[in-house]
């Protein structure tokens, strides 16, 4: 049950802007069809790496503004959530080519 409050803050804080902004990006993140069928299904890591997602998305925005160590905590990020399903491998990739 940890990957609520985590997909809630990581989707919130990605989202940034006003409190209800965050909120509302939280909880549509976090409550959907997909969460509810990956719970049903028993994909407990897979709803892991989903709820981080969005933290590791945020590491590549960072890493495009910073030169220093610039693709080496993404690629970290790439290699946890490739660890948790090998779905990430290209979910988490598309991420690192759209940047």
């Amino acid at each position: 049950m940890a990957f609520f409050p985590i997909a809630t803050v990581g989707a919130g804080r990605l989202a940034g802007r006003s409190r209800w902004s965050r909120i509302a990006a939280g909880t549509l993140y976090a409550v959907n069809p997909f969460v509810f069928n990956r719970l049903y299904a028993g994909h407990l890591a897979l709803l892991i790496g989903y709820a981080l997602l969005p933290f590791a998305v945020k590491s590549v925005m960072r890493s495009l503004s910073s030169p220093s160590l610039r693709w080496f905590v993404p690629a970290l990020w790439w290699a946890a959530l490739t660890s948790l399903s090998p779905h990430f491998a290209w979910i988490y990739g598309l991420v690192i080519w759209a940047s």
